[in-house]
């Protein structure tokens, strides 16, 4: 059974290792900076509420708060398949391949769209790092999956308007360039590999 807390945790210490600065959260969440510490640390655990104010003040209110948990169960290792995610029994095999670094959490997942073609294929795998999901960190021209529509969609990211609008582009010249407010693009994470499906 899943240990909510230890996944927190992960999530929290791998989110603040990366990017964070945590006097900053404490004081964005309103709660006592040792508290937050003690989390940090797996000495106390905070409440619900607590655990989902802190993801809110990192970028996952709401319904992202299960992509916030994903982070830590990345760090942590293999979990239970969804739909669109690379098989569990060949997702240890792929990251054993591509190697995990210090910090660094990956998530394999299965392409099922046309519109990265012919660059990927239905059934090529993309492993994503999960860590490199804010707009202000933007690889310009880089691919990354994005959410929409409740699924994650493989594309190039670039500014149209430097902070502000983003361009998510395909591969596959059939699909014209969407326009987005930055704020409005859920960024899973940055493709750092991938295999095209035949």
């Amino acid at each position: 059974m899943e240990d909510l807390n230890t996944v927190f945790q992960k999530s929290l210490q791998h989110f603040l290792t990366r990017r964070g600065d945590q006097a900053a959260l404490a004081r964005q969440a309103e709660i006592s900076p040792s508290l937050l510490n003690d989390i940090l640390k797996g000495r106390r655990y905070g409440s619900d509420e607590v655990r989902r104010t802190l993801a809110a003040a990192l970028g996952y209110p709401g319904r992202l708060y299960e992509d916030f948990l994903d982070l830590g169960r990345a760090v942590l290792g293999p979990r239970p398949e969804r739909p669109g995610e690379l098989p569990g029994d060949l997702a240890p095999i792929v990251m054993a391949a591509l190697g995990r670094r210090h910090g660094r959490a990956l998530r394999a997942f299965v392409v099922e769209g046309d519109n990265m073609e012919p660059l990927l294929a239905r059934g090529g795998l993309v492993v994503v790092d999960l860590a490199e999901n804010r707009a202000e960190n933007l690889k310009e021209g880089a691919a990354y999956v994005v959410r929409e529509n409740g699924a994650g969609v493989v594309k190039y990211l670039r500014w149209a308007e430097k902070g502000r609008v983003l361009s998510l582009e395909s591969e596959n010249r059939l699909y014209k360039p969407v326009f987005r407010q930055a704020r409005e693009v859920i960024l899973i994470g940055q493709v750092i590999w991938s295999c095209r499906g035949h």
